[in-house]
């Protein structure tokens, strides 16, 4: 058990403090001596970078310290930096493990989840503007290429039919087919930039549509009237309301 070794009394920002370790709820092995001690050591990096605002590496801590022994209320740590970074789908997804566990708080968990669930459909209900603006502007590109090809095939056939009419090739037929033969590169260029600008764009389009009937096809639950409660639950966790 990390309960003895782990029970410390630092204070972090935001009001949080650390609690006396409680063991997990779950069927997997307890750790050993040594994979708590190492628990133990990234536990405490986790909260002097938590108090540093170093959310990315109070995270890594954190997730090394829960690998070696699946405390749930580490998840509860993780939940808490993930709000620190804005990543939402990532708080959801460790609230949602920690909620798993039947922790004591788990009103107050629920509580948050239906606060900030919704976000994740809100966040796609609009379609990317960059990927639209790429697509759009691959289609720009086409359309210029298209029109430079007709003109360099417009050229050319200029130079041809003076050709076949029997007149002689004058200055004027030379940059005429210097023309075209620009023209040509042109389009060449234009259409290549405006196939990738436009396979690109209508990709990113595609998988924002993707995502938004895969959300669509599992919406999140109805918001409910619950009341937070009061700190968090027992454990490693960093206690605290959100």
């Amino acid at each position: 058990m990390v309960c003895a070794s782990m029970c410390l009394t630092l204070q972090v920002s935001g009001g949080l403090s650390s609690a006396q370790a409680a063991p997990p709820a779950s069927t997997s092995p307890a750790p050993s001596e040594l994979e708590q001690k190492a628990a133990q050591q990234h536990y405490q990096a986790g909260v002097m970078f938590f108090q540093a605002e170093n959310w990315n590496a109070a995270r890594a801590e954190f997730e090394a310290a829960y690998q070696l022994t699946k405390y749930p209320d580490l998840l509860y740590n993780l939940a808490k930096i993930a709000e620190k970074q804005g990543r939402t789908a990532d708080e959801v997804r460790y609230l949602d493990e920690y909620l798993a566990t039947n922790p004591k708080d788990s009103d107050e968990v629920r509580s948050r989840l239906t606060v900030i669930r919704p976000k994740l459909s809100q966040v796609s209900q609009k379609p990317p503007w960059p990927a639209i603006g790429i697509a759009a502007g691959g289609a720009a590109f086409l359309i210029i290429g298209i029109s430079c090809g007709a003109a360099a095939i417009a050229a050319a056939n200029t130079v041809a039919s003076s050709g076949n009419s029997g007149k002689p090739f004058s200055a004027e037929l030379f940059a005429t087919q210097e023309r075209g033969k620009q023209l040509s590169g042109a389009a060449i260029a234009f259409d290549v930039l405006g196939g990738l600008a436009l396979a690109a764009g209508g990709g990113w389009l595609g998988y924002w549509f993707y995502q938004r009937h895969m959300q669509n096809k599992n919406p999140p639950p109805p918001k409910t009237a619950l009341v937070p409660l009061g700190p968090g639950g027992p454990g490693l966790g960093l206690i605290g309301s959100f």
